[in-house]
């Protein structure tokens, strides 16, 4: 009995070395948005976890159109305009076939019908 006990208290004691630690990270990681051009951007994040977040233009014709952005622009405004979006660029259609007879040298987007790009060209 006492070599039982002996060995119960060698198996505690020697096991105590190989219990499961509990995973802790350095006590100055901070884990947040360290890219600096997006809206949630945190200045005392010290390891980027994928969670920033983008604004800006969210009109997909837009000359100026952002495919990251997940917030329409609400600052940097073009030509005085307020609200979401102001800051696209004006969508100017058109027909952008260089070789049409009613080509439109200021268009930014190409007029379209039902998907097809410049449906209104004139040959």
């Amino acid at each position: 009995m006492k070599k039982l006990i002996l060995l119960s208290i060698i198996l505690i004691v020697g096991c105590e070395d190989f219990a499961p630690t509990e995973h802790t990270h350095e006590h100055n990681d901070i884990y947040g948005c360290t890219d600096s051009t997006a809206t949630n951007f945190d200045s005392t994040a010290t390891i980027f976890d994928n969670t920033c977040n983008y604004s800006g233009c969210m009109l997909e014709d837009a000359p100026n159109y952002n495919e990251s952005a997940l917030l329409p622009c609400t600052s940097n405004c073009i030509n005085q305009k307020i609200g979401h979006n102001c800051c696209c660029e004006e969508i100017i259609y058109g027909c952008m076939d260089e070789t049409a007879i009613n080509f439109a040298d200021n268009a930014n987007a190409p007029c379209n019908e039902n998907g097809i790009p410049n449906v209104c060209c004139e040959y």
